[in-house]
């Protein structure tokens, strides 16, 4: 045995559960879900549910115990016969009632349970788990132990229902195969040699004869045998039991076997051995791929993209990520070029919720058609065969105006490729591309909040690379410096015009400063003086000084007010004929000023009115010369 082979079936032993925690082997009732059916026989219950394909209702104990029971059993009428007369059968084993040995109470309870946990495995994985088991192996450990095991024989598949929240449960037959208890066959026959009977065709199928079949097989087992009359609603699993047996090289033909697989041999064995990606990481995309030749049908990105670009030449590969970053549409992707190129796809995965969302993408696309749900709750050999039917009814799916969109898609690729080039492209000589300088720009505006910045003239930026590295190193230069001289205005050599100082200036530099500091103090003590004569606070700052002194300049400035009524009421009641009067004051004051030197003090005091009519009325005239009062 190679080491493929070796690694493939110690993988295939782990799925293999034959220990007694599988209720396939060793079946107990569990405390709040499942039902124990008693009273009634399994071929009566096979011929009902499965070839008459009819509904089966619980019953619980035959008197309500409590009063519990008895509002249960009015408000959901758990006792009615149902109205169709072919259900009017009274016989105890031939009728569509379950019988079994709990109140109405811990039925319901019982039922609601089980309803609610079997939703949550088909929602979830999509699998029906539950099955009604007809006929239980009761079997020993060893021929020493005292523990009596049961295991079921046939499981028929069902699901539980109910019309409304006020009805009553019932059991219906899925419609998928019977299944049988292949765990207890290959533990009966890996630890006892004992190979039991498989179940024959559901058309074929007689229980007497099979649990007969079953009993002769078990014959040299002391204290072993088939219960015939037990019935049990309960929850079982076979997936990892049929991957078990799928993956038995036995079961496959020579040129096929699973560990001859290109796939299972790098899985298990050397190791996958994949070339690099035709596209590299720095290689412009579009150049590789012709977009007439993809069937993208739902948006990708560009690693998106290469990932089915890279599936496409047969690489083998692992996508990974977080929600959200896009999985489900790479996988859409792929079926959809898988499709494009006429080959199948088998789409596997663990949870239910994400097979429906890649079902969901590929219906919205219009390729929902091409897609045969196979392992689901829903499927069985009837509703497959109708499905196939249904699609190859369909006909060859018609495009129309492929040329003009993948014309339109063409132009609007090559659009922006070319604003992405342009963006990316060094300015000049710079080395600086668009794309970092208005990243740079945004940045610092986000920085500096409320500054306004200069606009950035792209046409105007001619340095070259090496200016564009000496000026921002200069530009750092003088941050630093910033940074510890703190705001320019602020500092005390603000306005110096002094560009060199050397060492030799520092004595000179101590004496004016010593000067500068006595002529403070004095400064300081006057002002002091001074606002104490004006009744101010004394000043300690260069403004509240220059408040001082301007105080004192209007105080000298004052005119003298001796003899005057400053308390007079006339200087608020008559306020406007005091400015006009000041006004005409400002004025004459004005007038004797340009007019002084011209005039003799006595034309002053002259009445001018007659002498201003004459010019009035003479001026104008070009004979005026000639008038005597002229």
């Amino acid at each position: 045995m190679n080491s493929v082979q070796a690694k493939l079936e110690a993988s295939r032993q782990e799925l293999l559960d034959l220990g007694l925690r599988n209720k396939l082997i060793n079946y107990w009732p569990l405390k709040t879900r499942g039902v124990e059916i008693v009273d009634e026989l399994p071929e009566h219950v096979y011929q009902i549910l499965v070839q008459a394909d009819r509904a089966m209702y619980f019953l619980p104990k035959p008197e309500p115990e409590t009063e519990n029971d008895k509002d249960i059993a009015e408000q959901m009428d758990w006792f009615a016969l149902p109205e169709d007369d072919e259900e009017r059968d009274f016989a105890r084993h031939t009728d569509n009632r379950l019988q079994t040995g709990y109140s109405l109470a811990e039925l319901q309870r019982r039922l609601l349970n089980t309803y609610y946990t079997a939703r949550t495995y088909i929602e979830e994985q999509g699998v029906n788990t539950l099955y009604l088991a007809l006929g239980m192996l009761q079997w020993y450990e060893s021929e020493s132990s005292e523990i009596q095991r049961q295991a079921p024989l046939v499981l028929v598949p069902v699901e539980l229902k109910r019309t409304s929240v006020r009805a009553r449960f019932h059991v219906r037959y899925t419609g998928e195969d019977l299944g049988t208890n292949l765990s207890l066959q290959a533990r009966v026959e890996s630890d006892f040699s004992v190979r039991l009977p498989s179940l024959p065709e559901d058309d074929e199928l007689d229980f007497p004869h099979y649990f007969q079949e079953v009993d002769f097989a078990v014959l040299r087992l002391p204290r072993w045998s088939v219960d015939t009359s037990a019935i049990a609603l309960g929850f079982f699993s076979f997936a990892k039991f049929l991957m078990y047996r799928d993956l038995d090289a036995q079961n496959w033909p020579e040129e096929a076997s699973p560990n001859q697989h290109p796939i299972l041999q790098s899985v298990l064995g050397t190791g996958f051995q994949e070339p690099d990606s035709v596209i590299g990481d720095d290689d412009h995309i579009d150049q590789h791929i012709n977009p007439a030749q993809t069937h993208h049908v739902v948006d990708a990105d560009s690693s998106q993209t290469l990932a089915i670009y890279d599936v496409s030449q047969g690489r083998n590969l692992v996508i990974q990520g977080p929600p959200g970053t896009g999985k489900s549409q790479t996988i859409t992707n792929l079926i959809a070029e898988a499709i494009g190129k006429r080959k199948r796809v088998l789409f596997v995965a663990e949870k239910m919720a994400a097979l429906e969302v890649v079902k969901r993408n590929l219906d919205r696309v219009g390729l929902g058609d091409a897609c045969l749900e196979l392992h689901s709750h829903k499927m069985n050999k009837r509703a497959v065969i109708d499905e196939l039917k249904r699609t190859l009814e369909l006909g060859q799916p018609k495009v129309t105006a492929f040329a003009q969109e993948l014309e339109i898609l063409v132009n609007n690729r090559d659009r922006l490729n070319r604003y992405c080039d342009a963006v990316n492209t060094p300015i000049g000589e710079s080395d600086i591309t668009p794309y970092h300088a208005f990243g740079t720009l945004l940045t610092v505006e986000r920085r500096l909040s409320g500054v306004e910045l200069p606009t950035l003239n792209l046409h105007q930026f001619q340095h070259s690379a090496a200016e564009f590295r000496q000026g921002l190193a200069i530009t750092e230069e003088l941050q630093t410096l910033l940074k510890r001289m703190g705001t320019p205005i602020a500092h005390p050599f603000w306005g110096s015009q002094c560009k060199i100082f050397l060492p030799n200036d520092s004595a000179q530099l101590e004496q004016f400063a010593e000067e500068a500091r006595g002529g403070v103090l004095a400064l300081k003590n006057s002002s002091a003086q001074l606002a104490q004569q004006l009744k101010l606070p004394a000043p300690d700052t260069l403004e509240a000084i220059e408040r001082v002194i301007r105080a004192a300049r209007r105080a000298l400035e004052a005119p003298e007010l001796e003899g005057v009524a400053v308390k007079a009421t006339e200087w608020l009641m008559q306020s406007e004929d005091l400015e006009t009067g000041l006004y005409a004051g400002e004025r004459l004051t004005l007038l004797h000023k340009a007019y002084d030197e011209v005039l003799i003090p006595e034309a002053w005091g002259q009445n001018v009115l007659e002498v201003r009519k004459v010019l009035a009325v003479y001026g104008p005239k070009w004979w005026r010369l000639l008038s005597g009062k002229y």
